[in-house]
């Protein structure tokens, strides 16, 4: 057996759900995050409407996801502090822009854990459904009735090579996504809703079934990498840095932070010292031509962020020598702190 929600697939899914302390009916595979995104949005999005609120602080998939939906991104800018979107700035959005707005998407930023409860109040308050964007976040997920949807890439803390998971503690939900990925279908072969083919081969679950075995290690390697990282960063200035990643109760497979503007200099000449870098997010979604015609906020933290935010090499191979050559490279290129008007950190978990 291929796919069609084969034994190992569904074997995923129970661990998974096991994991997350909700019903296995709500842990639902994907074959990769966007689709997960987009089928969940398919799903909870309000009729009539025809905006998705999101940051444009995030990777281009959240985006494309939106449209794959049938949706049009709305952008709103961040917090400085947290890089993600706050309840009180959506909610302080114009009213005609709020009433066209089918649901929210809520990324959490680079692995940073997203509250559940304060998305499930603003819900309730404001009528629009929520979907977080957990792509990166396999270990900071809280399970609730807020669908999240993380990604097993091969990027990610718990790799499969690609494929995903939508978790929500609704478990009506969590089947009616899942007809969703399956051309919608439930339980015949009669299209009962709009659907796609979203489900996970038996392949990507055999990578991901290993990748879960081994995670009590693959998360020690992460947290190790991490505080090797804090625990330089705290000499490092005048790099921008929140100091609190080592006391973080999660862990992700990269790590970025913000230097003194502009950062594509920094880059050119951490690669010319032999030290690769990442924009991982680039200049955010709303410079990308595919949405340059969508509807936004002022993005002035966006926009710092942008010039400010650099991935530094992290992958279970790297050494203490490594990162001391990193940080000492780094620290030697940046010039004097000046931290820009949105005064941005990395973002730590205690502030999520």
């Amino acid at each position: 057996m291929y796919s069609n929600f084969g034994p190992l697939a569904t074997e995923l899914e129970r661990r998974l759900a096991e994991r997350l302390g909700i019903d296995a009916q709500g842990l639902v595979s994907v074959a990769n995050a966007t689709v997960g995104l987009a089928a969940t949005l398919s799903e909870i999005g309000r009729p009539g409407r025809n905006l998705c609120l999101l940051p444009s602080w995030t990777f281009c998939a959240s985006a494309h996801a939106v449209l794959q939906s049938g949706l049009q991104p709305f952008f709103v800018d961040v917090d400085p502090l947290t890089w993600q979107l706050s309840p009180a700035a959506l909610l302080a959005l114009p009213a005609e822009v709020l009433d066209r707005a089918a649901a929210a998407m809520i990324v959490g930023a680079f692995g940073a854990p997203v509250n559940p409860l304060a998305w499930d109040s603003f819900g309730a308050r404001s009528g629009i459904p929520v979907v977080i964007d957990a792509a990166a976040g396999f270990d900071s997920v809280v399970a609730s009735t807020v669908p999240t949807v993380v990604s097993l890439h091969a990027t990610k803390s718990l790799p499969a090579g690609e494929g995903g998971f939508v978790a929500t503690a609704d478990p009506e939900l969590g089947r009616a996504i899942r007809q969703r990925i399956n051309f919608g279908f439930a339980g015949s072969r009669t299209a009962e809703v709009a659907g796609m083919n979203g489900k996970l081969s038996e392949y990507t679950a055999a990578v991901g079934l290993a990748s879960l075995d081994r995670w009590p290690a693959s998360r020690g390697t992460w947290s190790r990498l991490r505080d090797g990282y804090d625990k330089r960063m705290r000499y490092a200035r005048p790099v921008w840095f929140s100091g609190g990643t080592a006391q973080q109760a999660w862990v992700t497979a990269t790590f970025v932070l913000a230097v003194p503007a502009p950062v594509t200099t920094i880059a050119e000449e951490l690669k010319a010292a032999g030290i690769d870098t990442r924009r991982w997010w680039q200049a955010g979604c709303h410079r990308e031509p595919a949405f340059e015609h969508c509807g936004r906020t002022d993005l002035a933290a966006t926009e710092c962020l942008a010039e400010s935010a650099l991935g530094l090499p992290f992958f279970p191979d790297l050494t203490e020598a490594h990162m001391d050559a990193v940080v000492a490279e780094l620290v030697k290129h940046i010039g004097p702190d000046q931290q820009c008007e949105a005064g941005a950190v990395y973002p730590s978990g205690d502030r999520s």
